[in-house]
């Protein structure tokens, strides 16, 4: 029987192996059956952990024997029901769906419809046999009961979790332990998963899962064609017949795209360049500048081999922040080393604008980070258009094959797809019915990404799990979402990442000004800035001359300046001193602007330049580390600023008359700008330094490729 399916392909050499193990019971109970047609007894456990094995495998090969053997083996709706596991065991698990089944009554009541995203994903876990009070654990499990020491070991955990689109919740339904699956076993657990979700009465509109050849090989088994020519993104539902569109995972994809641009060094839009060698080249104008351009562009980005796992990476480098930097730099700089830079720019804006439209979050989000609503759709649906048009027309080099037809094409084809199934879920489920919006964060597979994170850090100092402690986990992860019940919400939003992160040490010079209860600092008992150049000559070079680079950038962060002050002064004349229009703003900053940043008056600008001067001083000298280095920084500022008669903020001296001399808003607030400056900048040196000393690790490097393979 094994190799007549074999043969027609219903099953594979692994399910074949695994059912042999079964059939020495179930051959004899099947056998006896053959006698008693329409038999009402109970299936024997031999048989059972027989047809639920087949059934996993292979929907097809069940029907088939089940015809064949003129149906002694049970219906699969009684299939369905043994397969719900309690207690977390493998399998489908049935308190989730009796979950859904009240989320779905509930909708009902209200006259609506829940309407969900169903998302597959894998877990590594250990490689482990260890004895669990009824049977051993971590050999390969699907949930049928089926105990045999030929059995393959585990390496992971298939889990299946949906995410509510018009509801704040979402639940994982079920996992399997299993060492690999083909496209035929995988594609027919989807639809056994989709078959339990329908029996609870909830709609399920799309598929997520990340671009292993696996699961394109799955989606074209169940009925898409994830292919360039003649695309089809979209499978039938196995009851409704209705569509299941097929959305790749956005954070995958993109790093798949940077993976590409990085490791072929160059690729072509039409007959221009994009290259990976102008990101470097930032890198290192910024490294060697010691100031960052408003990105987040770091040594790691361009060593991005060290750590191809993070999607964090690969979205700050395929960034609009780093496409104005590179902008920048070749229209302002005039750098020669940026000629011929546009190709990369267009390249960079384009994924970044397509990975904001597929990772809209908040409702109140803003430009392509917004929802997808009937308000901006000709918007969204132009820059979809136009993306995908500019992605079929990239090509290998100028006069190579396309990316789509190259070895290199999942990303990029990935994107394809989920740009057309986005489209067609939005003009499905707001146009044609319920839905307000689409918040395309939720068709993300981050959320089961969590509920891994969520599973290894239930193992404290253990982040790499063991079946049985997979499935320990699992069981309370449930019970403290506390699926059982009607009002759970578990749905974990992510917070947009600042440019400028920075701590939450408080301006006490903010709160003089605020306050006027301040001591005045006695600065006369500090040496002038020139004696620190004298003690350390070496260092003159470091702050004698200011690049055009480096005045931008500090032009830019003075701009951050205002912003932090602007939030917390309450004095009205100190904030028009703030706020004074600037006679010639920084060119990166007008770059960067779109609209939300603070331009910040000469004075600011004047003062964030003069305290680069002095913090490079103190970098070149060794002297960050000394103690009090924030109110050393300040005062050798002030007493720069005083031996060379400037003219800070004039505005104010008229105002300083009013208060008394140790009280004066003049002096407070320059503190107050140098303080916000500094702090920017001791952080960003703390930053430098650790990855100096982490410029060899080799644990983190190396953690992934150890849990993938089950050590």
């Amino acid at each position: 029987m094994l190799s007549e399916l074999k043969e027609k392909k219903m099953i594979s050499d692994d399910a074949s192996t695994v059912l042999k193990l079964s059939l020495p019971g179930a051959a004899v109970e099947f056998i006896n059956r053959l006698d008693m047609p329409n038999s009402k007894e109970k299936y024997p456990p031999e048989l059972k952990a027989f047809a639920l094995t087949l059934n996993f495998y292979s929907t097809k090969a069940y029907n088939y024997v089940r015809k064949t053997f003129e149906c002694n083996l049970p219906h699969p709706t009684t299939l369905r029901k043994w397969y719900q596991s309690i207690n977390g065991s493998p399998g489908f698990t049935g308190e989730a769906f009796s979950s859904l089944k009240v989320k779905a009554e509930e909708a009902e009541k209200k006259s609506t419809t829940i309407q969900c995203a169903l998302m597959v994903n894998e877990i590594a876990i250990k490689k482990h046999v260890e004895w669990d009070r009824t049977k051993f654990s971590g050999y390969i499990d699907l949930g049928t009961d089926l105990d045999d020491d030929e059995l393959l070991i585990a390496k992971e955990a298939l889990v299946f979790m949906v995410n509510a689109l018009n509801s704040n919740w979402k639940v994982p339904v079920g996992y399997f332990l299993i060492n690999g699956l083909s496209a035929p076993e995988r594609a027919n657990l989807i639809n056994e998963a989709l078959r339990y979700i329908h029996d609870t009465g909830v709609d399920v509109v799309s598929l997520t899962f990340d671009g292993t050849s696996s699961n394109i090989a799955a989606a074209n088994e169940l009925g898409a064609n994830i292919a360039v020519n003649n695309l089809v993104n979209f499978f039938p539902h196995p009851v409704t017949r209705n569509p299941i569109y097929v959305i790749f995972d956005a954070c995958h994809m993109l790093k798949l795209v940077r993976n590409c641009l990085a490791s072929k060094g160059s690729l072509h839009d039409w007959k221009n360049l994009v290259n990976w060698k102008y990101i470097t080249e930032l890198e290192k104008l910024q490294r060697e500048e010691g100031l960052h351009a408003a990105t987040k562009l770091r040594l790691r980005h361009v060593q991005w081999y060290r750590e191809k796992m993070k999607v964090k990476l690969a979205a700050q480098v395929l960034s609009r922040s780093v496409a104005d930097a590179l902008e920048y730099a070749l229209h302002h700089l005039k750098h020669p080393k940026f000629e011929g830079c546009e190709a990369t720019i267009l390249f960079l804006k384009k994924f970044n604008d397509l990975f904001d439209v597929l990772n809209s979050r908040n409702f109140l989000g803003k430009g392509y980070k917004s929802p997808f609503m009937e308000k901006n759709k000709t918007k969204f649906f132009q820059l979809l258009d136009e993306t995908e048009a500019y992605i079929r027309g990239l090509k290998t080099s100028s006069n190579g094959e396309l990316l789509l037809t190259s070895q290199r094409k999942t990303g990029f084809l990935g994107f394809l797809v989920t740009l057309k199934s986005i489209k067609l879920l939005f003009l499905s489920l707001c146009e044609g019915g319920d839905l307000k919006f689409l918040l395309t964060y939720k068709l993300s597979q981050d959320h089961l990404e969590l509920f891994f994170s969520a599973i290894r850090s239930h193992g404290g100092h253990n982040n790499n799990p063991t079946a049985k402690q997979f499935k320990a986990a699992y069981v309370r992860l449930l019970a403290h979402h506390q699926i059982m019940t009607s009002d759970s919400a578990n749905c974990t939003i992510l917070d947009d990442t600042n440019i400028l992160n920075v701590s939450a040490s408080k301006n006490t010079y903010l709160k003089s000004i605020n306050d006027s209860d301040a001591q005045r600092d006695d600065i006369d008992q500090w040496p002038a800035v020139e004696s620190l150049v004298q003690d350390h000559n070496y260092c003159v070079n470091a702050f004698r001359h200011q690049s055009q680079y480096s005045q931008d950038v500090i032009g830019y962060v003075a701009g951050f300046v205002v912003k932090k002050l602007k939030t917390s002064l309450r004095c009205v004349d100190c904030i028009s001193a703030v706020v004074e229009k600037s006679k010639s703003p920084s060119n990166l900053l007008l770059i960067k602007n779109r609209g939300g940043l603070n331009l910040p008056s000469d004075d600011i600008t004047n003062l964030c330049k003069l305290g680069e001067k002095v913090f490079r001083i103190f970098n070149a000298a060794g002297k960050l580390t000394v103690r009090n280095v924030m109110h050393r920084l300040i005062l050798y500022t002030l007493n720069d600023i005083m031996s060379k008669g400037m003219d800070i903020f004039p505005s104010l001296i008229k105002h300083s008359v009013d208060h008394a001399p140790q009280d004066n808003h003049r002096i407070f607030l320059i503190k107050a700008v140098l303080f916000e400056y500094f702090k920017l900048r001791l952080c960003h040196a703390g930053k430098t330094e650790t990855e100096k000393l982490q410029a060899n690790k080799t644990r983190s490097l190396n953690l992934k490729s150890t849990l993938f393979k089950g050590h």
